[in-house]
């Protein structure tokens, strides 16, 4: 069932405003509540991937319209519509939309083989407000580490963050979830470069020791505005742009507490957006 009705569980506007905090464990944007968590790094976090429409957006089931899809029904490479699934598990955002990215400019450039204006570009939008409420901010590289531990290209890695596991040499989504992070297995769309169609990740857990995480997304990455890098092929043509993201993994030797670190993503992959409170 597409929701009937948005505006009974997302409110759609042009930015999102917080209402009153009254209770300090929440943020309320455009009428939606929000959990949140401080961690034991100081920073709050929002608990829950965000599930905000912007006015003149919205939700599409198809990965090659449009900039917020639904969730990824798992196994299936298609849309999970259902309001409660919504609800819990948020939407998928593509970078531009998530950082406030203009295509058009992004178009310009990719046509004129311009990798050094998009990269510089798309490095002005490190740490930036983006669709997140006043007050907040997309997640930077080096605050997904700060948390979680395990860096990836020129980010390091911080083995004193409060979700790093020395044996897994990663971060414990089961330990960060116990802390009250709430990562949700919500899929993702891929689109690997300008230039290929983008679709439904089927990626599905099976045969994991933990039972729990049986028949779920194996695949979720959540957005960051620091760039990784700007692609190109031998002739100098553009032909991707890398953001950092945070990715899940639930291969063998992380299977049973699944492993959360920082990983490449494209940017117009479809990924969760969480929003961390400015200091």
């Amino acid at each position: 069932m597409i929701f009937a009705a948005a505006a009974a569980l997302l409110v759609a506007c042009e930015k999102p405003n917080n209402g009153p905090e009254k209770n300090p464990d929440t943020v309320t944007i455009d009428g939606v509540t929000y959990k949140t968590v401080t961690l034991a790094n100081g920073q709050t976090w929002m608990a829950e991937n965000l599930r905000f429409i912007p006015e003149g957006e919205k939700v599409s089931e198809n990965p090659a319209e449009g900039n917020i899809w639904y969730p990824a029904d798992p196994g299936k490479g298609a849309a999970l519509k259902d309001e409660t699934a919504v609800k819990k598990m948020g939407l998928l955002y593509n970078h531009n939309i998530a950082l406030g990215i203009d295509a058009a400019k992004i178009d310009a450039l990719v046509k004129a083989n311009d990798a050094e204006g998009l990269e510089a570009y798309l490095k002005s939008f490190e740490g930036v407000q983006g669709i997140c409420p006043e007050g907040w901010h997309i997640p930077t590289a080096v605050e997904y580490t700060n948390v979680f531990g395990k860096g990836i290209g020129n980010i390091e890695t911080v083995t004193s963050a409060p979700f790093y596991d020395k044996d897994m040499e990663s971060g414990n989504l089961k330990t960060a979830n116990a802390a009250g992070y709430n990562f949700q297995l919500t899929g993702i769309i891929f689109k690997a470069n300008f230039s290929v169609p983008a679709s439904y990740n089927k990626n599905v857990i099976k045969d994991n020791p933990n039972a729990g995480w049986n028949g779920k997304n194996g695949l979720t990455y959540s957005i960051s505005s620091s760039l990784y890098k700007v692609n190109t092929d031998k002739a100098g043509a553009v032909k991707n742009a890398q953001f950092y993201g945070l990715m899940s993994n639930f291969a063998k030797n992380f299977a049973e507490n699944g492993a959360l670190a920082l990983s490449y993503n494209a940017i117009g992959n479809g990924c969760t957006v969480r929003c961390v409170k400015n200091n």
